[in-house]
């Protein structure tokens, strides 16, 4: 079988010509590919509201936390997370955090301490080990007793075991008991009662191997609890002796919802799945951050898994993934404590649901913010991962600042490298997700950030870093422009076939309007700004927070549309790159909810350029009646125009078809079409759509120019990667020598239409 190549120029300079002598003839090849991009904006009133390839609009939400999930992000601590409550776990004791909902100004821990025990007037010896943790269960030893905790969606009940005693008469375990709260008796209960709202603790009983159990005293004096066993009880009792008063019911009165606020997402290619993080708001000063995985089509693996569930938060979370290794870095910015906020990490590794210990990746005097993290798909070694991040000088000078990380966990280098330090501020870094495929000498990452000037304007600067950390000067992309603040975005590294570019996104207020504008600026590896920084939405309505990917030969831009005062939407749209110029495509709504700062993007890939690898996931949250969600969705990124149909222009002759995998005329794509009945010498013409009857053959038409011909039962075309040819139509038409209708001799196909897109 002969593959055909089609060739740009021919295509063009011959579908002209066509179109003065055919008039079914209605798309063709542009230059511009249907006009630049300043005059085709998005446009959402024409949106499909129906799912178009690979875009799932039904999709279910992704998974958050029903029952309890423990994680252990550092040595010695072990936490539990309950949707109306979490709890640390410590040699310290055990901190109970309840639920007040997100928006709660602040938590409200209570901290449990035993400060002694005792038993006929002897002292238990109460030094405690680190914890450990069985099933539902979180116990800390000590070396008298076993202080445990039995964890449950309502609450965790506090147990004290006791396996021996050195005598027998009163038993009693005296705690130290710290929290802003009232503290009441309710009957046999205790109330923990703040201006947020309350938990119970409640009422003890002990009950020993037997079975026997009895009612015990607990009394709250000046911040210690002390419970009591009765004498006679403990005389009698088989041990061991447990007693196990319960903490939770929480009752919130403000609010029982989660909201979410960041997402990403990032695709390992040798697992082929999908791993999306999201940013859970547990209170306005504490922020949690999960994980899930997913499958090609979304499906949920397994999951959610806690990245951090501490009373730290962790705020703007990225992901990205080093396909050698099937790990991938979940960064963030990270507060609590007496420390300036500093940048944190973790990685996952979904293979087998496994996380490292957290470490920080920069803590210390100065505040560092607003982390970002690239990744490295080359299947060869060394690879890291790059972060970038704010570091803060003073007040009105902030740095930007990267650090490379090995797949286990170590930093390299002797401390932070500055991507720019110079005397000015400079803040909202973005990295591109990727630094390409290719040799090690070709990759690079793209680093954007704003450039703020005093008189509270911007400009978008960029940087590059080769895979290794090696770090280009930096580049203005723009002068003087509004924005401050305002999110910025890069695309991972495209393929050779676009040259390695990266395409910046970026927000800006309109003066006249207020309304929130998106641009798009294409930049190469050197800094030169490709074309010219060009809007990609009108002032009409303010389009925010936007996310850009590349499947290595075309962009995929996603962001938030304001369709009311009150109500965002997501929209993905697709766009090629012609002559230097972004051309729109197409726009599909992904859904509706709540503004979605810091959504995620990613292509399948990280800019393979397969034909399997055309997809994209975008994620965002969204609010409904019953609270808060993050979504995901696959978006397929091709013009939506295109595909195959037939003409009836045969005579004489079988079937004839264009095996599609769903991507059928997409640019890059191996199209082939089937002779299924050959019967005598065969073979194809491929060429342009025409309609010419053939003379002397009744009701025999030509429907294909002949820009190629091919002998055999099959005929093969590759579709370059050429922004320039989608909307061209390629007509296939199979012959056949041998008893025909045609002059008797030959006969000829219905004609098949493949409109490249």
């Amino acid at each position: 079988m002969k593959t055909t190549r089609l060739l740009p120029l021919l295509v063009a300079t011959t579908a002209l010509l066509a179109v003065a002598q055919d008039p079914i003839r209605t798309l063709r090849p542009r230059q511009d590919g249907g006009g630049s991009a300043a005059t085709r904006l998005l446009d959402e009133g024409s949106a499909a509201t129906s799912p178009a390839d690979g875009l799932e609009l039904g999709s279910p939400p992704l998974p958050t936390p029903t029952g309890v999930l423990f994680d252990a992000p550092t040595e010695g601590r072990i936490w539990a997370a309950a949707p109306s409550w979490k709890a640390g776990f410590d040699t310290d004791g055990a901190t109970f955090v309840p639920f007040f909902g997100s928006a709660a100004p602040a938590n409200r821990p209570v901290h449990f301490a035993v400060l002694e025990a005792e038993v006929a007037g002897v002292a238990l010896d109460c030094e405690p080990a680190a914890p450990v943790r069985n099933g539902d269960i979180v116990a800390i030893p000590r070396r008298a007793l076993v202080e445990q905790y039995a964890t449950s969606a309502i609450g965790m009940e506090q147990r004290f075991r006791f396996d021996r005693l050195p005598a027998r008469g009163p038993l009693t375990v005296t705690l130290a008991v710290d929290g802003d709260y009232s503290i009441s008796r309710e009957g046999d209960v205790h109330r923990f009662r703040c201006e947020l709202g309350s938990f119970t603790y409640g009422a003890p009983i002990a009950v020993d191997a037997a079975g026997r159990s009895t009612p015990m005293t607990a009394e709250f004096v000046d911040g210690t609890l002390t419970l009591a066993v009765p004498g006679e009880f403990v005389q009698r009792a088989e041990l061991p002796l447990l007693i196990d008063p319960i903490v939770g019911n929480v009752v919130s009165l403000t609010g029982s919802i989660y909201d979410h606020a960041t997402s990403d997402v990032c695709f390992d290619a040798s697992l082929d799945e999908f791993a999306v993080v999201y940013e859970r708001v547990f209170s306005q000063t504490d922020s949690d951050v999960l994980v899930v995985r997913c499958d090609r089509q979304l499906n949920v693996l397994s999951g959610p898994y806690y990245v951090d569930s501490s009373t730290t938060s962790w705020r703007r979370c990225r992901i990205a993934g080093l396909d050698l290794y099937d790990k991938h870095l979940v960064v963030a910015e990270c507060e609590g404590g007496s420390a300036p906020t500093w940048i944190a990490g973790r990685t996952y590794a979904p293979g087998n649901n496994t996380m490292s210990l957290q470490f920080d990746i920069q803590k210390g005097s100065k505040a560092c913010r607003h982390p970002d993290v690239g990744g490295d798909p080359a299947l060869a070694g060394p690879v890291f991962w790059t972060v970038v991040f704010e570091y803060e000088v003073s007040g009105n000078n902030r740095d930007i600042m990267m650090r490379q990380v090995t797949e286990t966990t170590q930093l390299r280098g002797n401390g932070m490298v500055a991507v720019d330090n110079s005397p000015n501020d400079h803040r909202a870094p973005a990295i591109s997700k990727s630094n390409g495929k290719g040799a090690f000498s070709q990759q690079a990452w793209c680093i954007v950030y704003r450039f703020q000037s005093f008189g509270g304007q911007s400009s978008i600067v960029a940087a590059f870093s080769t895979w290794n950390g090696q770090l280009s000067p930096p580049t203005p992309l723009t002068g003087i422009i509004s924005g401050v603040d305002l999110p910025l975005e890069v695309s991972s590294q495209s393929s050779d076939t676009l040259g390695r570019v990266y395409l910046v996104a970026d927000a800006a207020r309109d003066p006249s309007t207020n309304s929130l504008v998106l641009f798009g600026t294409v930049v190469n590896p050197q800094g030169n700004v490709l074309g010219t920084r060009t809007p990609l939405s009108s002032n009409s309505v303010s389009r925010s927070w936007p996310v850009v990917e590349t499947d290595g030969t075309r962009f995929v831009l996603g962001y938030s549309f304001q369709a009311t005062a009150v109500n965002w939407s997501t929209y993905a749209s697709t766009y090629d790159l012609v002559n230097n110029h972004l051309v729109f495509r197409s726009v599909e709504l992904c859904g509706t909810g709540t503004p979605t700062p810091g959504q995620g993007l990613c292509a399948l890939g990280q800019a393979q350029t397969s034909a399997e690898d055309r997809n994209y996931v975008t994620t965002w949250n969204a609010r409904g009646q019953n609270g808060d969600v993050v979504r995901a969705v696959r978006y397929a990124g091709m013009a939506p125009n295109g595909g195959v149909a037939q003409r009836p222009t045969g005579c004489g002759f079988g079937t004839v078809a264009l095996g599609s995998n769903g991507d059928a005329g997409a640019i890059g794509t191996h199209n082939v079409a089937y002779n299924n009945t050959p019967t005598g010498l065969a073979g194809w013409v491929i060429g342009l759509p025409m309609s010419q009857p053939i003379a002397g053959c009744t009701g025999c038409i030509q429907g294909a120019s002949t820009l190629a011909t091919t002998l055999g039962s099959q005929a093969a075309l590759d579709i370059p990667y050429d922004g320039a040819l989608v909307g061209v139509v390629i007509a296939f038409q199979a012959f056949e020598f041998g008893p025909g209708a045609c002059l008797g001799a030959l006969a000829v196909s219905d004609t098949i239409d493949l409109t490249v897109r």
